[in-house]
């Protein structure tokens, strides 16, 4: 990282105020990126000398000049003192050491400010804050060296005590992590000193919720009475495994014929993978049916928001008796669930969902453990 640039600069935004005068702004340059800092001081534009950047036919021209050439000096010391604590000094770094807003003894504030500073939604935002007030609760006043793996692993400890399952505590290590990360990016802490370079968040493996093929068999007869279009999309994408943000995205242009064999080929919004799957041979062709029921892919797509979505499709499994929680996503657990059953290969699987690493796809394997050692269990065998 180069050393930073400094120079005076005269309304740059090229706007006067009411009085006609024009702002002397403090040039910070580094790396080819600029930022500027406020003298407050304004004046004509016949008082400035854009050859010597200073102040000429003012009465206090002498020491307005010294006093902005002064604050250059403070601002270089900060740098210079940034460096000798091993911090780098980026733009970002020195406007908030320069404003005073710097956090430098209270990582706390310096969190919150960040949280609040963020684009992030407003659940979002309050769900990182509860972390921060939790830290707050049990460590009380935190110094930046403190906040090191011993830290970290006691926070694990204490959430564990306070009775949070894997996945809660797995939450708010996230937010914590995302602080501290941004805490580094800001040079308030070393790379070196990230606690989370030792420390691993431990995750519960998922549980994919699925349907056995004769709940599908039940959603497949109930379907036809119901005449929803929010259904027969969810039993589109139990045959393609389609998440919700390709279903809705699907254009006639997707659906593809080669050799007398229909595919539906699209880039996936999630992952940005290709998927190829052939329609009218997967599940013997049933997702090509509702197509040609629907007169175009365009109608069987045009499903309402995702949430809304959902509560249909929730209403309709609880009135033809399912006991499981089913949302739009479960489709596709479906879809690679009874692919892995029918014994198609796992890199098949793999492609067919786009998946972009095969270890997600085995996740689907050991549900296929499951459902064996399930069904053995249930029969009864003789000695």
């Amino acid at each position: 990282m180069d050393k930073i640039k400094y120079r005076l600069v005269f309304n740059r935004k090229q706007k006067l105020n009411s009085e006609g005068k024009g702002l002397i702004q403090i040039e910070l340059y580094q790396c080819g990126r600029k930022s500027y800092i406020s003298t407050n001081i304004h004046i004509y534009p016949h008082q400035w000398d854009k050859q010597t950047h200073t102040i000429i036919n003012h009465e206090n021209a002498i020491g307005l000049n010294a006093m902005m050439y002064s604050e250059i000096t403070r601002i270089e010391r900060i740098e210079i003192d940034l460096w000798k604590r091993g911090i780098t000094p980026t733009l970002n770094v020195m406007k908030q050491y320069v404003k005073g807003n710097n956090n430098q003894d209270n990582p706390l504030d310096f969190f919150h400010q960040y949280i609040d500073n963020s684009d992030r939604s407003k659940s979002s935002k309050q769900s990182m804050t509860n972390t921060i007030k939790c830290v707050r609760k049990h460590f009380g006043a935190l110094r930046w060296e403190d906040i090191n793996y011993n830290f970290v692993t006691q926070f694990e400890l204490i959430l564990k005590r306070d009775k949070m399952n894997t996945t809660t505590i797995a939450k708010q290590m996230e937010h914590l992590r995302t602080v501290i990360n941004e805490a580094i990016r800001q040079g308030m802490m070393r790379v070196d000193d990230n606690p989370f370079l030792r420390y691993k968040i431990k995750r519960e493996k998922p549980k994919h919720r699925y349907l056995t093929p004769d709940e599908l068999k039940l959603i497949e007869k109930q379907s036809i009475k119901r005449n929803s279009v929010v259904i027969d999309a969810f039993l589109f994408c139990c045959y393609t495994g389609l998440r919700y943000s390709d279903m809705v995205t699907l254009k006639s242009e997707h659906i593809v014929k080669e050799n007398r064999i229909t595919w539906l080929c699209k880039q996936t919004i999630k992952t940005g993978y290709e998927v190829k799957i052939p329609i009218s041979v997967l599940f013997g062709g049933k997702a090509l049916a509702l197509i040609e029921r629907y007169g175009c892919v365009e109608a069987l797509a045009r499903l309402p928001c995702n949430s809304t979505t959902n509560s249909v499709l929730k209403q309709f499994i609880a009135d033809i008796g399912i006991q499981k929680r089913v949302t739009f996503h479960t489709s596709r657990h479906t879809c690679a669930t009874c692919l892995v059953h029918l014994g198609i290969p796992i890199t098949t699987v793999q492609h067919i969902l786009g998946h972009t690493k095969v270890s997600t796809t085995q996740l689907y394997s050991e549900i296929l453990t499951d459902t064996i050692l399930s069904d053995l269990k249930r029969c009864k065998f003789s000695k």
